[in-house]
């Protein structure tokens, strides 16, 4: 009796290998494209030519499976500034990247609403972009971060600190000083320390040396913003 054996061709199998490593890359791209999303895109001229700001949030895969809730995930906001010059050449004037990175709790980034503007508080014909965002990764009611990111052409100023905590939510605006640099922490132990900088940005560093106008006018925006905070997330 004649006895058949069949051999494995592992050559196919390699070959069926091979396209399924060379698919990948673009079924990653395909995944990572449908979850990022254009969320703002302005355009205005100034002494520069036309400038378009825009904005995409690259949100997390959703949740699925029994494992879903504890499983790290993460999520980028990405904002660039071009302009085409009156020669008709299209320039990148800059690029701004934040991240909440491995959150396996309520995960947020995006604009706080109505919170972007252009001006041109100097009077230079340059304008100033501002962008208001808060970043999160929280299992219980503690503030965001809150960053006020404002360029003028390539040069960034940013404020970065805290929104206010539910409990000094109703503190009079007027009289909160954002600016943590001036609170005293002597004798504050750590838990209060912290408390004290909810609704607080660190330190206003980058605007030092910069027309006394940008500074009134991220502090501004902060202090308009810092009571914001929402505990939305991602699904």
């Amino acid at each position: 009796m004649t006895s058949i054996i069949f051999v494995p061709d592992i050559f196919f199998s390699m070959r069926i290998l091979l396209l399924s490593l060379l698919a990948l890359p673009s079924l990653l791209y395909a995944q990572i494209a449908q979850q990022r999303k254009q969320v703002l895109s302005k355009t205005w001229t100034d002494e520069k030519g036309r400038n378009t700001l825009s904005v995409w949030i690259q949100a997390p895969a959703p949740r699925t499976g029994d494992e879903a809730d504890t499983l790290p995930r993460s999520a980028v906001l990405t904002a660039s500034h071009k302009v085409v010059i009156n020669t008709g050449k299209e320039l990148e004037l800059w690029v701004w990247t934040d991240s909440v990175r491995d959150c396996a709790l309520d995960l947020w980034i995006g604009l706080l609403p109505n919170s972007t503007t252009v001006t041109d508080l100097d009077k230079d014909g340059i304008s100033e972009t501002t962008l208001v965002y808060r970043k999160v990764c929280r299992g219980d009611i503690s503030p965001s971060e809150m960053k006020v990111v404002m360029h003028e052409g390539r040069t960034a100023m940013v404020l970065h600190g805290y929104m206010a905590a539910p409990a000094i939510q109703k503190l009079d605006s007027l009289r909160f000083d954002p600016d943590f640099t001036t609170v005293k922490l002597d004798g504050l132990r750590e838990g209060a320390r912290l408390r004290e900088h909810f609704g607080r940005f660190d330190n206003h560093n980058d605007f030092n040396g910069k027309p006394y106008e940008f500074l009134r006018h991220a502090r501004n925006a902060w202090i308009k913003q810092m009571f914001k905070d929402q505990f939305t997330s991602f699904e």
